[in-house]
């Protein structure tokens, strides 16, 4: 029985029947920055069609060492409107790899003749390392057969520097209540909340949707979705009171966790503003939804309401000192029909709010040009019409973004396509970064929940991939690693900025990719690899400038 063993990089997709790239031999990161790759295997010639085999890695030194099994997910619905050079096997249906699933590594089941890929991350939780170079060894073994390789980690003394970009992908609540099968805000809950924070943070995410109220998204006009509602709201005559206490908790386990920032839920419906979201109120020791789909959002109630609740929700903000912590929402995605009802509703909170962000994901720019939303977060599909004319810009996609060559995240989409957002947001100095999905694994607005293992495509109703980075339990993806990484290279920009000015640091990106636009085209891994590695070759040598 003979056994194949190779080392590569976490951009490469590993297929069942292919595990093409060149091998890694040597990895450059700063001392503490989280690095992962790929063991990828196959035993030929093994008499079992299946078998068990064992990993073993051997390190010179404690690198704070994870390993998770690649597991593959079955395609249908792989792409929207036209393929592109960025898709992997042109989008077909297929098995595509994906989820990065714990791993017995003395008991890894594996087929003859096909590969199968560990995930190998070091540092996964960005501790400061002792600079230095280290070997580790992995190697695979089955019955008689063994193969092993070693690959060499060299820690730069130097760090990266803090996250300064916000980054959101929107947790949904209701979907943890599903998938987990715990009632909302539970013990058990709150427990399996606190994984999916955990994960989110270790991951280059630092904002939250932190739902206040229940949020209105992906809501069928005139239904609603499971309550997920933090604030509790008492009404005696026309005063209302608060309590905040199980928001506090949700923060702090946020807080616990790693992540900075927190989204209120959006205070008006989406797609135009034009009412209010589901509130539950207790009013004469009744629960009922007091606001929803039933209510104008003109109408005096809301906005006296609102007043109310913002005054108090202020205060309470100043008294945890969180002020600078808060981002606000007024609608999701307005069109410009919904511009005069976005303007009454952004009008309302504006002046309710000042001083804080506030911003919506959007594609017109009259919004920004007409003062109504001072954050804009703007479709990439649109991002030329506000690069060089707002300030204070965040970007976001939607799988329906993927049809021209925009990042993105697609189960089907080349690796270097989700990573190469970091330094396109570098470049043009992008504030911020949002995506509706981290957890969504619900159908078109929320009809019917699917098992993403099975169906990762929601029951073919969006492209696989497109709403959600990680699998029930709170199990990440391979695209969630490469969202991190994407990060990651922002800081590391930033760091290459720091020691050798920014004028350089853009050279360096021109260098790579000549007139880098968000519609730049395809970037292949050999490209981008060779300019992380031009990049870490210039934090070197900055280093030894300084030491000498």
């Amino acid at each position: 029985m003979k056994t194949e063993l190779k080392i590569l990089s976490s951009l490469v997709s590993v297929f069942p029947d292919d595990a093409q790239g060149e091998e890694l031999r040597v990895i450059t990161v700063r001392n503490n920055e989280p690095c992962s790759f790929q063991a990828a295997f196959s035993f030929l010639d093994c008499p079992e069609t299946a078998y068990t085999a064992k990993v073993k890695i051997e390190a010179s030194h404690d690198l704070g060492i994870t390993v998770r099994e690649v597991k593959y997910v079955p395609v249908l619905r792989g792409f929207y409107g036209k393929t592109d050079d960025w898709l992997l096997r042109q989008g077909k249906p297929g098995l595509y790899p994906d989820a990065l699933i714990p791993v017995d590594t003395d008991n890894i089941r594996a087929l003859r003749d096909t590969w199968k890929s560990l995930w190998i991350t070091v540092n996964e939780d960005g501790a400061v390392l002792e600079p230095g170079e280290y070997n580790l060894k992995i190697c695979i073994e089955c019955e008689n057969a063994s193969s092993e390789k070693t690959i060499r980690i060299k820690i730069l003394p130097v760090s990266l520097p803090k996250q300064t970009v916000y980054a959101t992908n929107w947790l949904h609540c209701d979907c943890i209540a599903a998938d987990d099968d715990v009632e909302m805000f539970s013990k058990q809950f709150m427990e399996k909340l606190r994984e999916y924070i955990s994960l989110a943070a270790k991951n280059g995410q630092n904002v939250i949707l932190t739902p206040m109220f229940t949020p209105p998204l992906d809501t069928p006009v005139g239904e609603e979705r499971m309550t997920a509602q933090l604030v509790g709201v008492k009404k005696n005559e026309n005063i209302y009171t608060f309590d905040f206490s199980l928001a506090d908790e949700f923060i702090d386990i946020c807080l616990e966790c790693g992540i900075k920032y927190f989204e209120h839920s959006h205070l008006f419906t989406q797609w135009g503003a034009e009412h209010a979201p589901k509130i539950v109120v207790c009013e004469n020791g009744e629960e009922k939804n007091l606001f929803g789909w039933h209510t104008d959002a003109r109408g005096d109630e809301y906005r006296e309401f609102l007043k109310q609740y913002i005054s108090a929700l202020k205060a309470q903000l100043r008294e945890r000192e969180l002020t600078e912590r808060f981002i606000f929402h007024v609608s999701d995605e307005p069109s410009e029909k919904h511009l005069e009802s976005y303007k009454a509703a952004a009008d309302f909170i504006h002046a309710e709010l000042p001083g804080f962000i506030i911003g919506d994901a959007l594609a017109s720019y009259k919004y920004y040009e007409s003062g109504l939303v001072t954050t804009p977060v703007v479709s990439l599909s649109h991002a030329d019409d506000f690069l060089g004319r707002a300030e204070n810009m965040w970007v976001y996609f939607t799988g329906m973004d993927s049809r021209r060559c925009e990042p993105n995240r697609l189960i089907t989409m080349d690796g270097v396509r989700n990573r190469i957002l970091g330094v396109m947001m570098y470049y043009y100095d992008i504030k911020g970064f949002l995506q509706w999905g981290f957890n969504f694994h619900f159908t078109t607005l929320s009809r019917r929940q699917f098992d993403p293992y099975s169906s990762p495509d929601a029951l073919e109703h969006f492209v696989a991939g497109t709403s959600y980075l990680v699998y029930p339990g709170a199990v990440p993806s391979i695209r969630l690693n490469h969202f991190r990484d994407a990060m990651r290279d922002i800081r590391a920009l930033s760091l290459c900025e720091e020691m050798t000015g920014r004028e350089n640091t853009m050279d360096l990106i021109e260098k790579h990719f000549p007139g880098l636009t968000f519609q730049y085209g395809k970037v292949s891994r050999e490209a981008f690899e060779a300019f992380l590695n031009d990049l870490d070759m210039r934090t070197a040598n900055a280093l030894q400038s300084k030491l000498d």
